[in-house]
């Protein structure tokens, strides 16, 4: 029972529910005041100055300490699930960022969210009407872990956004199981964002003085990188966050300064990491593949990559045949130009890739060795042969191609019942065990009927996997 007021010999008694509102009021007022925000910020700023140095290392011992390694998500367990693959879980990181978007959470809340769902799915077996029960629970501690208590979802919430697939005591349920699963540790090393923040902190001298990129566009640009780094199951698996979010903020870096200054920085140049390496050419191959490429009866060939809950996040609508006239917000702006120079970053890539392939440079080779003849024709009545001095300049390997002038527009009924308890996941388990099991459902169709043909209901059981 909640008590309303504290009565005191001495003094008339206090009601706590208009004491918590006059709390909240006053703190909504000193919010609109610009002057404490920016002396706030400054005195902030000045802390992390103060100690940047000291989290960094402690971030790095982190995720070298011995309790990282064994508990971080693990590919090969998460290969092992009988019931959820690699499309099921963009699907379920997808609604998660939905969620995360419409109930307007901080940033490390989505990042600690993807991070709990894997380390889950990498130690029990999860079946496919659970994965987005477990998904949302894990938004919910995040939430609670990083966010004011404002802004945490109610279970109410948390069931519409389920479309009241599961009951409360399913929630409650469910937490306990996670948070006993991760020995209450839920948050086990600093989240993208957070390492952003230390590394600009660190090297801001060199990204102030710098007059074609800003600090501000570095860190959102570099966070954009990194969620679409957690939906690639290979980067979100296989390596730390640390490496991932240093190789965000190089090049995003580096795309700013090609599209601003036309100067072409490889990859190799910020990369000298094979792990690095790595990580670019796989976001360069999944931005490049941003846009719906369309054939001439206007019928879509290759759809975006990029998931639908980035797309609404950001306010990017890629289609190359379609525009928006909201555009004029500066917010909308602001994202347009940092996924654009990240697009022409990675078309150049590629064009470059291609240009420095075995087959283009022997082609290549062979026209500058032996010339190609010219056909007769009324055109070109003269019988002449190609020299080297002919060839176009950008057929040569070592030209710098300019940069595309392509400006596209960017805007583009019954609860369930757990059927038994989670099972651990063990080395032994191959996926021949489970071959009743390989009919695949899709996410919407497991929102719709959570329970599959053929399967009867059984009761949550009350112990503990």
């Amino acid at each position: 029972m909640i008590r309303t007021s504290v009565t005191h010999p001495n003094f008339p008694p206090v009601n706590l529910l208009k004491l918590s509102q006059a709390r909240s009021n006053r703190s909504k007022l000193k919010n609109q005041n610009k002057n404490l925000l920016k002396s706030e910020l400054a005195n902030h700023q000045a802390s992390i100055n103060e100690y940047s140095k000291d989290l960094w290392k402690r971030s790095m011992s982190l995720e070298l300490s011995e309790n990282y390694k064994i508990n971080k998500p693990k590919l090969a367990s998460f290969q092992l699930q009988p019931e959820i693959n690699e499309k099921m879980r963009t699907l379920i990181f997808d609604f998660i960022m939905c969620c995360h978007t419409r109930l307007k959470l901080s940033t490390p809340s989505l990042f600690l969210t993807f991070n709990i769902i894997d380390r889950f799915s990498s130690k029990f077996l999860i079946k496919n009407f659970t994965y987005q029960l477990i998904s949302l629970t894990a938004l919910w501690i995040s939430s609670k872990y990083w966010d004011l208590k404002t802004y945490i979802p109610t279970l109410r919430v948390l069931q519409q956004l389920c479309c009241n697939q599961y009951s409360i005591s399913q929630f409650k349920e469910m937490e306990l199981h996670i948070l006993k699963s991760l020995d209450w540790s839920v948050c086990q090393v600093a989240t993208h964002d957070s390492i952003i923040d230390i590394v600009l902190f660190l090297n801001q001298r060199n990204v102030i003085h710098n007059e074609y990129v800003s600090i501000n566009e570095i860190k959102i640009g570099a966070i954009m990188l990194c969620e679409l780094a957690s939906f690639n199951i290979d980067l979100a698996f296989n390596y730390d966050p640390s490496i991932t979010s240093i190789t965000a903020i190089n090049l995003i870096k580096s795309a700013l300064i090609f599209k601003r200054s036309n100067t072409w920085e490889d990859i190799h140049s910020f990369a000298t990491d094979p792990q690095m390496i790595k990580i670019t050419e796989a976001l360069l191959t999944q931005l490049s593949a941003a846009y719906n490429k369309q054939d001439s009866e206007g019928e879509i060939i290759n759809s975006s990559s990029l998931p639908s809950s980035f797309n609404s996040k950001y306010n990017l609508q890629l289609d190359d045949n379609k525009t928006n006239d909201n555009s004029s917000t500066s917010r909308t702006a602001f994202f347009k130009t940092l996924f654009d120079a990240l697009y022409n970053y990675s078309i150049q890539w590629q064009m470059n890739q291609f240009y420095s392939s075995s087959s283009v440079q022997e082609y290549l080779t062979s026209v500058l060795n032996t010339g190609v003849a010219t056909p007769i024709s009324q055109e070109n009545p003269c019988d002449a042969t190609t020299t080297a001095e002919d060839i176009p300049p950008y057929l040569y390997p070592t030209q710098q191609l300019a940069t595309p002038s392509r400006e596209p527009s960017h805007f583009i009924s019954g609860s369930s019942v757990i059927k038994q308890p989670l099972t651990p996941i063990t080395p032994s388990m191959t996926k021949n065990k489970y071959n009743r099991f390989s009919q695949k459902r899709s996410i919407t169709t497991i929102m719709e009927d959570p329970h599959p043909s053929g399967m009867k209901k059984r009761s949550t059981s009350t112990s503990r996997s």
